[in-house]
């Protein structure tokens, strides 16, 4: 294909077109992430400070192995997904930025059509990192759930802490 300078302006109008759409498609992932990053921040924030509280509050009940294994494994599953979060959002703002380039260097006659689309194409594939983080977040929570809610169950989540009896009795 020929360079940008080059092409008639019917097929100029089609490549705006896709660029327009294309551009609006990465700018709106952008801002998804961004807003899913803060939103992100504010609840993990929200939630420490209730947390802290609560601990604070019931600190002489929560002695046992099985609450601070719980503990450890949701705030661990918490930074695994702000990591996730924040790898998300910088890949999406990478792709904008580097179409963005794509698209000047196309107008200015430096590459063409094709090779813009294709350097495309290769940009916006998984990575390793994709996987790698959101699954071991998602495995904690669920091993921290799992490890308190049998733990409460068998009686062995407060060791050490007086016992109480459910229900209570009448």
């Amino acid at each position: 294909m020929a360079l940008y300078s080059q092409l008639d302006p019917a097929t100029k109008e089609v490549i705006n077109a896709h660029i327009n759409r294309r551009w609006g498609q990465l700018y709106e992932l952008e801002k998804e992430w961004g807003e899913k990053a803060l939103k992100y921040l504010f609840l993990t924030n929200s939630g420490g400070a209730i947390a802290t509280l609560s601990f604070l509050g019931a600190a002489e009940e929560i002695t046992g192995v099985g609450t601070k294994v719980a503990l450890f494994l949701f705030v661990l599953g918490l930074v695994l997904a702000g990591i996730s979060i924040a790898t998300t959002f910088h890949h999406m703002s990478g792709l904008l930025k580097q179409y963005k380039e794509g698209v000047e260097d196309l107008y200015g006659d430096k590459i063409t059509w094709v090779a813009l689309a294709e350097a495309d194409k290769k940009r916006a594939v998984a990575t390793w990192l994709d996987y790698a983080i959101p699954s071991p977040a998602a495995t904690t929570a669920t091993g921290a759930t799992w490890r308190r809610g049998v733990a409460g169950w068998c009686g062995t989540a407060n060791a050490g802490a007086p016992r109480t009896r459910w229900p209570p009795p009448t």
